[in-house]
């Protein structure tokens, strides 16, 4: 995806759920065809950055999925604006992700740990990013018995709602695998990181990315807990899966 993020999460044979669209269509696109999916019921979108609706546009009007799940915070307003403007141009339902709601696709289970308008903690400037980062959905999902934390890029105090909502609603955080926020920034939460018990952290950005990303910060905070690291600067697509109970990493290459 270059410096951004899409994760697709196989449904059934042909099916998935897509979150997130990276910076551009066509390597969604390509990854898409690629694992011979046709449709797409579910698109969640985290949050309204560039470097994850960046593909939006094609992948809603190839798709056309039934339903769009996005972060209650309409910020920036272009991008909101645009993936409204897709999705009823489809006849999608275009629905803000709720904390403990459940739906299932499929083989997918996708459970909302939180989605929360920070807006009112912006105050301009890089207050606005930061407070668009923490708006992400944060998600655990369950794809044929592999569990997964997808967290945006949630920041510090997005991580630390997820973990008091999470506690609050009874939802387990304990994962096979975590994809490290915010493209393994070094602004992280070690007790998100280690309420996973995940066993791979998966690292989505840019090789040679201007940000930094991922910071020696993070990978050694996953590293401390137990994890190995995959990510896609360096391997190129990640694919993984779950098979007799062993987790199985595949790197796709560059």
């Amino acid at each position: 995806m270059g410096q951004g993020d899409a994760t697709v999460l196989r449904a059934g044979a042909a099916t998935a759920v897509l979150v997130d669209t990276g910076p551009e269509p066509a390597p969604v696109l390509d990854c898409l065809s690629s694992l011979g999916i046709r449709r797409i019921p579910l698109l969640v979108l985290t949050h309204f950055h560039a470097d994850h609706i960046g593909g939006v546009q094609e992948v809603i009007r190839r798709f056309r999925p039934d339903v769009v799940l996005v972060s209650p915070f309409d910020s920036p307003g272009p991008g909101a604006d645009s993936v409204r403007r897709e999705a009823d141009g489809v006849g999608a339902i275009l629905s803000q992700a709720e904390p403990g709601s459940s739906v299932v696709v499929g083989d997918v289970k996708w459970t909302t740990v939180s989605a929360v308008d920070m807006g009112d903690t912006a105050v301009g400037g890089d207050g606005q990013s930061e407070a668009e980062n923490n708006s992400s959905v944060v998600a655990v999902v369950e794809v044929s018995g592999l569990r997964i934390l997808l967290p945006g890029d949630a920041e510090p105090m997005g991580q630390q709602r997820a973990l008091a909502e999470a506690s609050r609603r009874g939802i387990s955080l304990r994962t096979h695998v975590l994809k490290l926020p915010h493209h393994g920034s070094a602004h992280q939460e070690p007790r998100f990181f280690a309420a996973s018990g995940a066993s791979l952290g998966v690292v989505s950005a840019g090789l040679d990315n201007d940000y930094g990303h991922p910071a020696k910060a993070a990978l050694d905070l996953a590293v401390r807990d137990g994890m190995a690291v995959a990510r896609t600067d360096r391997d190129g697509a990640v694919a993984v899966s779950l098979v007799d109970g062993h987790l199985t990493v595949r790197r796709m290459g560059r």
